[in-house]
């Protein structure tokens, strides 16, 4: 497997990104006419460099020859210039991946991959009118990332000063500057309330059933209301830490991609 990174650049944003792709693909200056494409989305606080992406992309090309992953920071996240959290800029860096997926990479279908704050964000953007994906996975889904975010990744003196409208700093490596009117976005994006029934055949959630950060419970209603099927993993927690949980997660993940590209 090869790896290269690159700059997707196009209406108004700059996208640092990462190509996973089989060996031998590198070494051919051509490529496939139509590869699959599998946009693999990082949580919050990552980026696009993440084990999960990797590992994902080991199990899909050994498989699949001519599929390609991209990986992506969001902005604020890895190597992204931006400081400041916005779900408006998110909404438009995943906007130019997938234009950069048909438009440049020429894909004869385009799959999403996406983990905690990156699979909320797929969730928001096919319900802002756009749903160019074939299928989704949606691991570790974080359908309550406003309280997540308020009651366990922040302490008390940062509520204070996000009610008084000041900025704090939030992060794991690298710190974000997050606001008030970020929560309230997502607070206004509560993916939860909305009908996902007429995208459910397309859906996989992967969810661990010790989940420290988002309720199993919430998201197995969640996938109930609409009919998605849903995978539970025995003994994970939020990010899959144990390498057999990993295994688990990215098998079932490549297995529903793979399904669909046979039709290609």
């Amino acid at each position: 497997m090869e790896t290269r990174n690159l700059t997707v650049t196009g209406n108004g944003v700059s996208i640092c990104g990462k190509v996973y792709r089989e060996a031998r693909q590198a070494e051919r200056p051509e490529r496939p006419e139509k590869p699959p494409v599998i946009l693999s989305g990082h949580g919050f606080g990552g980026d696009k460099d993440s084990k999960t992406t990797l590992k994902l992309a080991e199990e899909v090309l050994m498989r699949r020859k001519d599929a390609l992953v991209v990986a992506f920071d969001w902005p604020c996240h890895g190597a992204d210039s931006r400081t400041k959290l916005n779900l408006t800029e998110c909404d438009a860096y995943l906007r130019e991946m997938v234009r950069y997926a048909r438009e440049e990479l020429h894909a004869a279908r385009v799959y999403y991959h996406g983990v905690s704050y990156g699979a909320y964000l797929a969730l928001r953007y096919i319900k802002n009118g756009e749903d160019p994906f074939s299928r989704i996975v949606l691991r570790s889904p974080a359908l309550t990332i406003r309280e997540t975010i308020y009651e366990k990744l922040i302490g008390e003196k940062e509520r204070q000063l996000l009610e008084k409208g000041k900025p704090v700093q939030i992060g794991f490596g690298r710190k974000m500057k997050m606001t008030k009117e970020f929560l309230d976005q997502l607070e206004e994006g509560d993916v939860t309330k909305l009908d996902f029934s007429g995208e459910a055949e397309k859906m996989l959630i992967i969810h661990g059933k010790k989940d420290e950060l988002i309720d199993p419970e919430a998201v197995r209603e969640f996938a109930e209301k609409n009919d998605i099927l849903m995978i539970e993993i025995e003994g994970a927690g939020h990010r899959f830490q144990d390498p057999r949980e990993m295994h688990e997660a990215v098998s079932n993940a490549a297995e529903w991609m793979i399904e669909d590209m046979e039709e290609i």
